[in-house]
């Protein structure tokens, strides 16, 4: 069994900024968490050409967890997260522009920058929409 997050373009309040998925079914949002295990991003294709396709958002892109993944709901900012845990993992922000024609998640700084992301060891999704991760 895995775990799916994405981040919830429609929400309202930045207390459901995630959704989080099981079986195809959304059990839940948060605002933020950390996820400390085994953490693929994934892009669905058929899911990215549908959207160029017909301009419409649909969900496609997220992170998956496996059932191993221990997950701590977190309200920290990305001003917190880079100055207080900086020291202890190299923090590099992750994200997914389908509108600039990528097919997969990038790293947007760091010594990465541009290149895929695959597994993480470690991911903060914050309740500003950004993702930021650690591949130890």
């Amino acid at each position: 069994m895995s775990i799916e997050f994405y981040r919830n373009l429609n929400a309202k309040k930045d207390f459901d900024t995630w959704s989080l998925r099981m079986n195809g079914k959304v059990v839940g949002h948060m605002s933020g968490v950390l996820l400390r295990g085994k953490c693929k991003f994934v892009v669905q294709p058929a899911g990215s050409a549908r959207v160029a396709a017909t301009q419409r958002k649909n969900v496609h892109a997220f992170v998956r967890a496996d059932d191993t993944v221990e997950m701590s709901p977190t309200r920290k900012t990305r001003q917190e997260l880079l100055v207080k845990h900086v020291l202890f993992q190299p923090w590099c922000q992750v994200s997914y522009r389908p509108k600039q024609g990528w097919t997969e998640f990038r790293w947007v700084s760091g010594p990465k920058q541009g290149q895929p992301v695959g597994r993480c060891a470690y991911v903060y999704l914050l309740n500003d929409g950004s993702c930021w991760a650690s591949e130890r």
